[in-house]
This record gives structure tokens, C-alpha cells and sequence, in this order.
């Protein structure tokens, strides 16, 4: 930086034709004004990570992060709403994740399809997936349950893990191979929310009441208790998967909305990008992917 700022000085003082072109200079989101934004950052454990661009010029002095134009002349920063196309910057560097999110993707892959191999896999009389064997169990509605809530889990893991690869993958110069693992890790959890949901078929829906339990009943009283008892996994069901996918639909809009809901002349920028690439360096302490995973 020193460097910079004395070649910059050196070459305004002699008078040079040109002022030399001075590296990360330029805004992301407008790269052909030549100006730093102002940039809000969060303290990792190996660096600086970025939480978003708050406005599109440093400072409005002319004497401090001033403006070049055509490598001439520098004025004043312009605050004012700018121009934005972040695709040309933001895929000049490929963007890697750490080896934390690596083994964090290994991880959750491992756990789906062993998860979807033991559904398919399980039988009665093997004291190991016994438990799993839906239709051959005496309680299958509670063991469907169960099933559920930890496909969910799952998923919701799968979902923390390859949604910050995949929203990078559109918005930057991700690697490809990166983001290949993170399409395979959200296909393995889909995977297994399909063998869930085909095992469990038939006791996951809404018990009525036949002609005959009507006629066996003591009293309407003790037969809408039973109905109601049976019917008790329905609601446990539900609140999971409606959860599970509102959780998912608010982590890839954090992954996504790089505006955080603010106009677009307000000059915030790269939000989502921030969050997303945050996530990918796990262990930096600037992003909790980890906790979110586990907690699920």
C-alpha cells in the first residue's frame, strides 16, 4: 500500500503523462469507475473476510481516495449511485473453499447415502436395522417419525453445506469442481428424502374411522380420542418438512440477495456473495457453518 500510494504521489508530482493503474482499486460492483468502496469486513482467524460493500465510494474528499479518471487527473469520489456490473471482476480470481468445507461435504455425502443404504437395506430379523423395517415393525407410524426427522436433519445439513458452492457458482468464478461436490452432496440428501418418503408410504397419512371401530366404541368421546392418538405423528410430520423448507429457502436467500432488501441506489452491494464466500472458510471463525450444520 505504501508502494502504491508513493508511486501514485511520484508520478502526479513529476508531471507524468499517465498515473499507473493501481491493483484492487476498482469497485466490484463498478468496474469501469476507477474508486475503492467503502467495505465492511469481519476479523477471521486467518484474515479479513468481507460482510458487504456499504457504499460505492470511500470518501467524497479529494485529497483521500480520490476518483482517477483515464489515469489523468483525480477528483473527488463520487458517492452517488453507480452503474453496477459485478460479473466482469468477480470472475477474474477462481474462488476456492478450505479443506474444513471439504471435509464438511465428505461428511454430510457419507451420512446420506449410508442413511439411504440402510432404508433399502433393512430387515426385520437383523438386529441392526430391525428399527427400520417400516412395515414389518409393530409401532410403524412413530418409526416413520423418526425416519423423517432425521432425513430432514440431513437435508437441512446438505443444504448449509452446498448452497453457498452453488450460489457462487453463478455469481463468480467458482471452482468447478467445487461446485460439482456441492450439486452432489444436495442430490445425495434429495436422494434420500425419496427412499424416505417411498418407505414410509402408508403411514405417514390421516387415519379415519371406519364403520366398524364406530360400532366397537364405547362412546364418541373415547372413539374421537383414539382417532386423534393414531393421527398424532400426522402434525409431528408436518411442522418438520414445513420447517425444513423454510429453513433451506431463508439460507439460499442469504446466499443470494446481495441487496439485504436495501434499494439499489443505497450502494450496498455483494451481501450475498459475502455470506456465501464466508461460508466456504468454516474454520475462520467468520461464518458458522459448522454449528449451523451440526444443530440441525
Amino acid at each position: 500500500m505504501l508502494f502504491r500510494s508513493y508511486t501514485f504521489w511520484h508520478n502526479n508530482l513529476g508531471g507524468l503523462p499517465l498515473s499507473p493503474i493501481l491493483q484492487g482499486y476498482r469497485s466490484p460492483l463498478a468496474p469501469a469507475v476507477q474508486q475503492p468502496p467503502l467495505w465492511a469486513t469481519v476479523i477471521g482467524s486467518d484474515g479479513y473476510y468481507p460482510l458487504a460493500i456499504l457504499s460505492s465510494c470511500a470518501s467524497d474528499s479529494s485529497r483521500i481516495l480520490g476518483q482517477i479518471h483515464d489515469r489523468e487527473m483525480v477528483q473527488a469520489a463520487s458517492c452517488g449511485a453507480v452503474e453496477q456490473n459485478p460479473q466482469q471482476p468477480l470472475g477474474r480470481v477462481i474462488i476456492y473453499p478450505t479443506r474444513l468445507w471439504q471435509v464438511l461435504w465428505a461428511l454430510v455425502l457419507v451420512l446420506c447415502l449410508f442413511h439411504t443404504a440402510v432404508l433399502l437395506g433393512a430387515a426385520y430379523w437383523s438386529p441392526a436395522t430391525r428399527d427400520l423395517a417400516i412395515r414389518d415393525n409393530d409401532q410403524p407410524r412413530r418409526r416413520s417419525t423418526y425416519v423423517h426427522v432425521a432425513t430432514a436433519a440431513l437435508f437441512s445439513m446438505a443444504v448449509a453445506v452446498s448452497a453457498p458452492a452453488i450460489s457462487l457458482s453463478h455469481i463468480a468464478r467458482f471452482s468447478p469442481t467445487s461446485g460439482l461436490l456441492g450439486v452432489w452432496a444436495l442430490a445425495s440428501a434429495m436422494l434420500s428424502v425419496i427412499v424416505t418418503f417411498w418407505k414410509t408410504r402408508g403411514y405417514i397419512g390421516w387415519i379415519g374411522a371406519s364403520a366398524s371401530d364406530s360400532r366397537k366404541s364405547a362412546g364418541w368421546l373415547r372413539g374421537a380420542y383414539d382417532r386423534a392418538r393414531a393421527n398424532v405423528y400426522l402434525p409431528a410430520n408436518l411442522v418438520v418438512w414445513t420447517a425444513l423448507t423454510l429453513l433451506s429457502l431463508l439460507w439460499w436467500r442469504l446466499c443470494v440477495n446481495d441487496s439485504a432488501n436495501y434499494p439499489t441506489d443505497a450502494g450496498l452491494g455483494l451481501v450475498g456473495f459475502s455470506f456465501s464466500y464466508r461460508c466456504l472458510s468454516p474454520g475462520s471463525g467468520s461464518r458458522r457453518l459448522c454449528p449451523c450444520c451440526f444443530c440441525c
